[in-house]
């Protein structure tokens, strides 16, 4: 039975006019798999949230206080699913076998200009012809630990 080794939050494919796709990296013994955090995921979760507070008697800064912590852990719900259930709940989503992968780039990231200063960390999967290229907010070495313990060799910083 496959089983979830890593959740990694907060990656992101970056588009155009600074809009991005949000996604969580879920790392199981076979393979990656890429699922995507839509907009109606957010309302999901910020509303399932708010009534969550709603039923236990809290009042308008309780309710509000679960609905800003409501995305922000949303991620941990993948590690009680089935990866395949994983990979069917969105358009969005895709997979990677490790056997597909050829290697793991990881990096650290600056960008800075006259107004702000930013860390991220780059992770491009590299198979074949295709590159999956990812960004974090912030350079995180807990996440290349991790991808480092699924992929060994192949993670490349």
């Amino acid at each position: 039975m496959e089983k979830i080794i890593s959740v990694i939050p907060g990656a992101y494919r970056p588009k155009s006019f600074g809009r991005k796709d949000s996604f969580t990296i879920i790392c199981t013994d076979e393979r990656t798999i890429f699922a995507q955090f839509t907009g109606q995921m957010m309302k999901d979760a910020v509303k399932e949230a708010r009534d969550k507070a709603k039923e236990e008697g809290k009042g308008f800064f309780g309710q509000w206080g679960a609905q800003m912590s409501s995305t922000s852990n949303y991620h941990n719900r993948y590690w009680e699913m089935a990866p395949a259930d994983i990979l069917a709940e969105t358009e969005g989503n895709f997979d990677l076998s490790h056997a597909q992968l050829d290697k793991l780039k990881a990096k650290k990231k600056v960008e800075h200009d006259d107004d702000s200063f930013e860390v991220k960390t780059e992770l491009q999967f590299e198979s074949g012809k295709n590159k999956y290229k990812f960004m974090i907010d912030s350079y995180s070495k807990d996440a290349i630990e991790e991808l480092r313990k699924v992929y060994a060799e192949k993670v490349q910083t």
